[in-house]
């Protein structure tokens, strides 16, 4: 496999791009009503509450993360956390089932917007402090703060494409967030040039939410083999 290249951008780049990705969904959440919790995702069986369930579920990993502070050295980047992260079949599905029994455990969507604001909002809150520097335990991985915010970008960033699909008047993610998940495929992508598309339609092939054509697979040529490049 091409060794990923690398894109640095400054550390206040992943901290904007994860608190504009929070308060964009927290916004858009806000602004459902509970037959649009219903709707479906462009996440295979899962609806807009699924999807909602699983980024809570991302917040929270993130803040027992940020408890976990430790000298040691960083041995994952934003870029390499997508290349080993990826779930087996057989645990996708069972994830995707916890998610979907978890979220409608829910009494109501209230309750369910209730604790993802919540949770985003302290997320965005250890965004800003500004600990740049600072490095965490994040499973068993060890990230920086940039790369760690970077992740949690991108995945936000995703989600809230999945969750908008039936949602045609629901605003997209925000620019500095498309942004900061197309550098993310880039760099994965690997020296050459991107294919000419959107950058939403970037980011869903990259994610596997929608197929290449027999024309991109032969533009992409060996590249087109690694693609979903983003595990969401």
């Amino acid at each position: 496999m091409p060794k990923p290249r690398v894109i640095t951008f400054h550390p206040a780049t992943a901290a904007g791009a994860v608190v504009d990705a929070y308060t964009g969904l927290d916004r858009l959440f806000g602004s459902l009503d509970a037959a649009d919790f219903h709707r479906g995702s462009r996440c295979p069986g899962w609806s807009v509450a699924d999807v909602a369930f699983d980024l809570l579920c991302d917040a929270r990993r993130a803040l027992v993360a940020f408890s976990r502070p430790t000298r040691e050295p960083a041995d994952l980047t934003y870029l390499s956390y997508w290349q080993v992260g990826r779930r087996q079949p057989a645990d996708a599905l069972e994830h995707a089932r916890f998610v979907r029994v978890s979220a409608s455990a829910y009494p109501d969507a209230a309750a369910l917007r209730r604790d993802w604001g919540e949770t985003a909002q302290a997320v965005a809150q250890v965004a800003r402090s500004g600990h740049q520097q600072a490095r965490f335990h994040a499973g068993a991985h060890v990230l920086a703060m940039p790369d760690l915010l970077a992740v949690l970008a991108v995945r936000a960033c995703v989600h809230h494409l999945d969750a908008t699909v039936q949602l045609a008047s629901a605003p997209p993610p925000r620019d500095s967030v498309i942004e900061l998940a197309a550098r993310t495929v880039d760099g994965l992508l690997g020296p050459a040039d991107r294919p000419a598309w959107a950058d939403q339609t970037y980011l869903l092939k990259a994610a596997g939410r929608e197929p290449l054509d027999r024309h991109e697979r032969a533009a992409l040529g060996d590249r087109a083999d690694r693609f979903p490049l983003l595990d969401c």
